[in-house]
Formats: structure tokens, sequence, C-alpha cells
């Protein structure tokens, strides 16, 4: 028998059928897994009136995070069309670009939350085919609002319900979700086709420790999008797991509402409406920007990072606020159906790093045990296109992985077969790493994000990872810049905390820090905010573009 990311859903409420799947707005509303389940019914019967069959359809989301918005995205996972998930900040190009078709038959139809109803005309405008707009059934929330049962809010006595990893490799390898890259290095999203058993199995990962989802857990939802693998991934884990979303009815991550539902109760100091944070950097630094003053919160037990790694102060802080919490770090990527490595931030079992090179990176754990993952040669593989593995420890290279993880391929629409990617293959990232002696992975930043200066490579994570300490500084990005006489030179963005920031200090600081003088910045550029996408990345090409046009100091 082949599974569906359906039975994700289907296989809790066996076990669990009146537990609680998700709450929304203040907690009076909740659905239970039963409910979900018939919910989940009601979108499949939709789907199958109202979409048409044909050549070249595509059923393309765009819409906020929702209980509705996920039940309809498996209910379409499981028919023959590619289904996409829209990035909600697109512009109406953006969008038109990512659903165009060489066809002018082909038909896209674009679900919609009811929040996007007025972007639709402009919408059509960037349509080199025909758009049948139709808005998203609220069957779930419908069910919230008229139901009184007796749901179970917690499941401490019941046995774990997450099923063998062997069953996983049951799930169907066909498409089921076409989920977008970030688009960080240009600016161009590429369209992931991902398995219903890719999904499956690093939801299975986040489920085992450090993560450990459970029963108990209540994930806030407001913090990672839906049209995010790490949204989706997160919220089909916590219901592997048995567990529970919360859904806020204000839209998007804001600091206030997060504080808000992770407050404890009054009664129960280890008790609050949602137990488990899903986190990009930029998003602690808004919550600690947000808190005056620093209450332990003992009612958080898990928040998970990814994104970008977070800074010393970040884990000062989480230290601080949340100190029962497992605060992990991972890496990920689309192409990976999310999570590569996990490091649990507070609980390190090795001693610190001895690197007689000195390289620079940040500690992002070890693989679980599906994923094979390794670090290729970068000047092998880029000049050559060939794979030569690199086993010793504190070398860099390029991270790679294979396994029933990884993507089938990139969407190409249009074209009438798509050839998947043979499993055994490796995917070669664009992310540069070491191992250490431990075998614990070390991101060490992007392969195109370094600078060549003078004949010498200066990698803008190490750069990053001194200026960060800087207690003047809140956040900054280092990125290349054009140099008459070093080709390029190494130029920086800042974002101030307090003022008195100045080259010359800056400079400084990476001398007292150890820096060569070669990796200096020689240009700053002072700024309010860093541009950013969806996933808190940072835009460096949006920098660079920028930098001619904003006053700037220079040595």
């Amino acid at each position: 028998m082949t599974l569906q990311l359906t039975h994700v859903l289907e296989n809790t409420c066996q076990h669990q059928p009146e537990a609680i799947c998700a709450t929304f707005g203040d907690e009076s509303l909740s659905l239970t897994y039963r409910q979900a389940c018939r919910s989940l019914a009601e979108h499949k019967v939709w789907l199958k009136q109202e979409i048409l069959t044909g050549n070249d359809v595509a059923i393309a989301y765009l819409a906020n995070n929702s209980i509705d918005l996920i039940l309809s995205v498996l209910a379409s996972s499981i028919v023959e069309f590619p289904c996409l998930l829209l990035n909600t900040r697109w512009s109406a190009s953006d969008i038109g670009t990512a659903v165009s078709s060489p066809n002018t038959s082909a038909v896209t139809f674009l679900l919609y939350g009811t929040e996007f109803r007025e972007r639709i005309p402009e919408i059509e405008k960037y349509m080199n085919h025909t758009l049948v707009s139709l808005p998203i059934p609220t069957f779930a929330l419908q069910r919230m609002e008229s139901s009184t049962s007796n749901a179970i809010q917690r499941q401490r006595k019941q046995p774990p319900i997450v099923e063998q990893r062997a069953l996983y490799s049951k799930y169907s390898r066909k498409d089921a979700v076409i989920v977008f890259t970030s688009g960080t290095s240009k600016g161009r999203a590429k369209g992931v086709r991902l398995s219903h058993q890719a999904i499956a199995i690093q939801c299975w990962a986040k489920c085992q420790l450090p993560c450990g989802y459970s029963q108990n857990t209540k994930m806030l939802a407001s913090t990672v999008p839906f049209f995010h693998i790490g949204g989706i991934s997160s919220l089909l884990a916590v219901w592997m797991a048995g567990g529970h979303v919360v859904l806020p009815r204000q839209v998007g991550f804001d600091p206030e509402s997060v504080w808000k539902f992770i407050t404890p109760s009054m009664n129960d100091p280890t008790v609050a409406r949602a137990n488990t944070l899903v986190v990009v950097p930029a998003m602690l630094f808004m919550m600690q920007q947000h808190k005056t003053s620093i209450t332990p919160n003992h009612a958080v037990q898990l928040i998970l990072v990814g994104g970008q790694s977070i800074t010393e102060s970040q884990k000062s802080f989480l230290h601080a606020a949340f100190p029962v919490a497992r605060v992990v770090q991972t890496y990920a990527c689309t192409e990976a159906a999310s999570s590569l490595t996990f490091h649990s931030v507070n609980y390190d079992p090795f001693p610190a790093k001895t690197n007689a090179q000195q390289l620079s990176g940040d500690c992002v754990g070890s693989p679980p045990e599906h994923v094979d993952i390794c670090l290729v040669d970068k000047d092998l593989w880029i000049e050559k296109n060939k794979i030569s593995i690199i086993k010793c420890p504190f070398s860099m290279g390029i991270i790679a992985t294979r396994g029933p993880h990884v993507m089938n391929g990139y969407w190409r629409r249009g074209v009438e077969e798509q050839k998947d990617r043979n499993p055994d293959q490796y995917f070669v990232t664009n992310d540069l790493a070491y191992w250490d002696k431990n075998g614990q992975l070390f991101f060490a930043g992007r392969v195109n994000d370094s600078i060549r200066t003078g004949g010498e490579t200066v990698l803008s994570s190490e750069v990053e990872r001194v200026l960060q300490l800087h207690p003047l500084i809140d956040e900054c990005a280092v990125f290349p810049v054009p140099d008459p006489k070093f080709g390029e030179a190494v130029a920086c963005a800042i974002v101030q905390s307090h003022g008195g920031v100045t080259l010359q200090k800056i400079r400084e600081w990476c001398q007292e820090n150890g820096l060569s003088d070669y990796k200096h910045p020689r240009h700053i550029m002072m700024m309010k905010q860093l541009p950013k996408n969806s996933s808190g990345k940072t835009l460096k090409y949006l920098l660079i573009e920028q930098f001619s046009s904003k006053p700037r100091s220079k040595l």
C-alpha cells in the first residue's frame, strides 16, 4: 500500500480522534483530529467538483496561514496536477512568473484566502494563460465556530503515536507539493518538486531528539509561513506526533503577539497557550528588542531556529528568557525538504573545537539517521562538475546530500514528462562547511558569498561573526563591491543600536578580534534595517545594488 501525506493526519486521528489538533484566536475555537479529517474529506470532494482536468493544469495557493489552507493542500497533493505554494509577499509580477507556461492553453487554478481577493485583477494582468480564481473553502473554520466538543487538551499518559522509520519507505515518491526557494542570491525563486516520502521522512526527523515533537507540543503557527518548507514540515510534524498548532487571529509575525501566546498561565508557570516556537534569528532579534526586561519563562519547551545561525548575544538572551527550553539550531534547504542537521545549542557533549587553521563557522550539529550528507571538493565541483568527497576534519567543502528526503527535481512547467532525480545521486548545495573531529558540521556561508580582494578570499560570514559581537551593532551584512585596486573590496551594511559606529572603530574592532587586515571592511553603509525575504534571510544582491546610491564611509 502506497501512503500519501494525508496519512499523517489520518493515522493520528485513529489513535486520538478527540484530541485537539488546532486552536484559533484566544483558544475559544478548537478543532479535533476527527473534525480535521472530516474537513479534509470535504476539501477533497470540493476539489473534484471545481478543478477541471486537462493538459498543463496547475493548482496554486495564495493564502495566509490557516488550517483550511493546509487541509486543502493535503487534498490537492493526491491529485495528478502540480500543487504550488506561492509566497504571499510576492508581487503580481512574481506570481505571474512563477506560474507562467509556454502553452497559452494552460490553466492555473488560483486558490486564495479571502484577504487576497482584491489582488486577483492585478495578478491576471501578468498571466499568459487562463487563470481561474477560487476562494479556499473554510470547512475547518466553520467546524471550529459551530463546535462544542469535549476536546482533549493534553495526552500525557498515551503512548507515542509516531510510526517506525521503516514505514516511511511506503510513502509515495510522486510529487506532493511544489515549494519555492527563497531566491536570496539573485532574487529568482525556483520551484522545488517534493515527494510525499521526502516531506514525511523529514517530519519524522522532527519527532526525534533533539527536537522531540510530541503530544504535548503546542506550536505557535504565526512565526513560520506555510508556503515555506519549514512551515509545512513543522505543522505536519506536530500532527504526526499528536500535538496541536496554535493560530492567532493576527496574521504574520508580531513580537507582542508571540510574547502574549507564550506567557505562562497564572495557575501554572509551566503551562502557556503555546510552548513551541519555530523562528529565524531576525524574529529573535525583534522579540529581544520588544522586551525591556526579561522574566524567565518556564513554559516554552522548544525553540527551533532556522534560516541563519543565531548570534552569541541571542544565545545569551534565549538562555536567560527560556531556561528550560531546548534550543535547536538547524541547517536546512528547500531541496532537501527541510532540516538536514540539528544542533542542541544548550547541550553540547563535545569540548570546544580545536582548529589549527582557525576556520570560521557555526555549529549546526549532525544529521538524523536517514540523511546521507557529505562535503565535496569545491574546485572540482565548480570547475569540472565532479564529486570528490572530503573526509578530513577542518577541510572546507560544499555540502551535498542524497536519500529519500531529496527533491524529485526543479519544476519546469509545460514539460510533458518531468524527469525525476536518481535517489542515489548527490544533490550539491551552494553552501560551504567543514566537519570537526567529533563529526559535527560547521556552516561557513554560501559558495558565492565570498569576496575576492587583492588575490585573497574572504568569507562574508567570518567578518559578520566578528561584527555581530560589537556592542553598538544590532545587525550587519558583509558583501563585495568593485574596487579599482583590489578587484573587490569588503563592504558592510550596519544597523546601529545606539549610534557612534565609524569605519575606523569597525576596523579597530576587527583588529582586536584577530581578523587579518585584508578582511577588514573598507566601506560601511548605515541602514535602519537590512533588506530581507520572508525567511528572514538578508538579500545581499539588493545591498550591492543600493551601495552606489547610499551615503557611506570608505577607507
